[in-house]
């Protein structure tokens, strides 16, 4: 990472470090004050400058990427012979940035579809202020989803709370807990549930607010959380806690992906819990679409969305 360039935004509390080259991902939250790194570093995969259109787990799976305007590989619902990038289409290219004293604004075009998307990120003590705006440039309707995609390290016991027991789906599972999973982990996807319980196919019940590293395992739940909504992960170890704050608005939906020594398959695989702020109700645009969850933006037009992270 070292021949990258950087972009460092920072306080008395936190610094954040961002690389404007490969989709401006976030590859560090600091906590200067308890020394303690919020965000998985994979040492095993250095970063490197992605090959537009390429697979997101060819490369480092670490730190905190935008998703847009898909996640997973997806055709495009309204044209069916555009197949859309995995993990979208602008982490893996350069964004343009202008940095302040307390913020950065980082903004980049569409490639295979015509948007502006741009992210302003501002500190104020503790807390970490995401600010987004999309425009669509083109002549049609720009159908799209989003997503925020910050891996948080696990090292141990953590746990996820949250203010309300939201309505919850499937994803995807290659574990136990919300089996049977099928060869591609996708059995069951849109299975409901309600946080932060699940149950499997034989009747067994999990809490899938407490994390562990006891036995590896990957998957992945939808929230459904259209009133706004606020988490609290914490390392019980350090007491460390990030809170995540999410207003009534354009975010109505956040995904929750656990990583804990499972996957890549193989050697070396990563550990780490996601918390994914989206506007869609699962991972492909055809398919939220067809849930009819998505956000359709007229031509010329720009909509937004904000949220907050606090750490302690």
């Amino acid at each position: 990472m070292s021949s990258l360039n950087t972009v460092v935004l920072e306080n008395e509390f936190l610094r954040l470090t961002m690389l404007p080259d490969i989709g401006c991902k976030i590859v560090s939250i600091y906590d200067k004050e308890n020394g303690y790194e919020w965000l998985w570093s994979d040492p095993h995969r250095p970063v490197k400058k992605p090959i537009f259109g390429d697979a997101y787990d060819h490369y480092d799976i670490s730190g905190f990427d935008e998703c847009f305007p898909n996640i997973g590989v997806s055709l495009h619902p309204l044209a069916t012979d555009l197949l859309l990038h995995d993990h979208g289409e602008i982490w893996a290219r350069p964004w343009k940035v202008e940095q302040s004293e307390d913020n950065v604004i980082a903004e980049i075009s569409g490639e295979q579809m015509s948007f502006g998307f741009r992210r302003a990120i501002s500190l104020v003590g503790r807390k970490v202020n995401f600010d987004y705006q999309v425009t669509n440039s083109g002549e049609e309707n720009l159908v799209y989803l989003w997503s925020a995609h910050p891996l948080f390290k696990v090292t141990g016991e953590m746990t996820i709370q949250s203010s309300s027991n939201y309505p919850m789906t499937k994803e995807f599972g290659f574990s136990e807990r919300m089996s049977p999973n099928g060869s591609d982990g996708g059995q069951g996807r849109f299975n409901s549930y309600t946080w932060p319980k699940v149950t499997n196919g034989v009747g067994q019940e999990f809490d899938i607010s407490q994390i562990s590293l006891d036995l590896p395992l990957t998957d992945k739940v939808t929230l459904d959380i259209a009133d706004g909504a606020d988490f609290e992960l914490c390392d019980k170890a350090t007491s460390r806690a990030m809170k995540l704050i999410i207003p009534k608005g354009n975010i109505t939906h956040i995904g929750i992906c656990y990583n804990l020594g499972a996957w890549p398959f193989g050697e070396h695989p990563a550990s780490w819990v996601a918390l994914e702020p989206t506007n869609g109700c699962t991972d492909r645009l055809d398919y939220s679409y067809e849930k009819g969850v998505f956000r359709s933006l007229p031509a010329s037009k720009s909509e937004g969305w904000i949220y907050q992270m606090e750490f302690n």
